[in-house]
């Protein structure tokens, strides 16, 4: 039987909800003053991008200054991951970078769909080459927030060790976990014990 067919649309929301989740403003900067992420051909609307792009453009692209973006590309079957980040490179980034006024320092590659998961990759530009985002020893899974962006661009480093936890971002699963728990059944009084039996080696 033949697989069926998947679309990299079904990765759109979950990149946008994803970027808002992190502390992104997942507004068109060319239309809102606070806004950060442009989708799809929004990114057109600044006319440096377009310059490199021409008609082309990424799933995501977030304006981390005035100068300095980040890129996002989308694949639908998990599979493709090294293909979505190596299009995010080289489709899009390295002829962003071709600009004298503006460059990408980051990308992420998203490579799944709703019924099978998403996988992500991402690399950091530096001096000239996109190496993978290490933090505390692993290597990053997941997008970008503004806080590892900002450690990024402030040290031109990929590795980055003993990142703060993000407090609001700690709470936001702490309460998706109690949800889940709660419609498991789980009585509030035993949710911290199956907490830890699943942390357990």
């Amino acid at each position: 039987m033949p697989r069926p067919r998947t679309s990299e649309v079904h990765a759109y929301g979950f990149i946008k909800d994803n970027l808002k989740i992190l502390g992104w403003v997942v507004k068109n900067p060319a239309r809102s003053s606070d806004g950060q992420v442009y989708t799809q051909q929004e990114c057109l609307e600044d006319a440096r991008i377009a310059e490199k792009l021409g008609a082309r453009h990424p799933e995501n692209i977030v304006k981390l200054s005035e100068n300095e973006f980040y890129v996002i590309e989308a694949k639908p079957q998990r599979d493709r991951i090294s293909e979505a980040l190596a299009q995010a490179q080289e489709r899009y980034a390295e002829r962003i970078n071709e600009s004298t006024h503006i460059k990408v320092k980051i990308i992420s590659g998203v490579a799944g769909n709703d019924a099978d998961g998403y996988l992500v990759k991402s690399k950091f530009l530096q001096n000239g080459v996109f190496r993978p985002i290490i933090v505390n020893g692993r290597e990053l899974t997941s997008l970008i927030t503004p806080q590892i962006a900002r450690i990024l661009l402030e040290t031109n480093n990929p590795v980055i060790r003993d990142v703060p936890v993000d407090e609001r971002i700690f709470l936001s699963a702490a309460e998706k976990i109690n949800s889940i728990l709660h419609k498991g059944l789980i009585n509030k009084n035993n949710r911290a014990k199956v907490m830890s039996a699943l942390l357990l080696p």
